[in-house]
């Protein structure tokens, strides 16, 4: 629990210093507050239940689940927002993909024998 409270705290004081930074802020109405603390704890409760996960299992079964939040991102922002990911967004997701895919086949493969022996 401890270390999803500090995930949850590092991000909000980012969020919060880029937001007073580079934001024209506007008082939200009160769906919009309802709707952003239920995706808060919807985040929260992601975070702590991929760190269990993480406790429990090996980082080769988890990872795949963890960086599947890509996919629903991208889905929801084009269901909800109409948003495309631009070109630079495809490439870093691409890049992504692509190293945990050699990174997943790598560690399938058997260590090379030590030549020390």
């Amino acid at each position: 629990m401890i270390s999803t409270t500090a995930v949850i705290i590092i991000v909000l004081t980012g969020s919060a210093i880029c937001g007073f930074l580079f934001e024209q802020w506007k008082m939200p109405h009160g769906w919009q507050l309802i709707l952003a603390v239920g995706s808060g704890l919807f985040m929260m409760l992601g975070h702590h239940f991929t760190l269990l996960a993480y406790r429990n299992a090996s980082a080769q079964a988890v990872a795949p689940f963890y960086y599947s939040f890509m996919v629903f991102a991208v889905a929801a922002g084009y269901v909800i927002f109409g948003d495309v990911p631009n070109f630079i967004s495809v490439i870093g997701m691409l890049v992504i993909v692509v190293s945990g895919l050699i990174l997943l086949g790598l560690e399938k493969q058997p260590l090379p024998a030590s030549t020390l022996e």
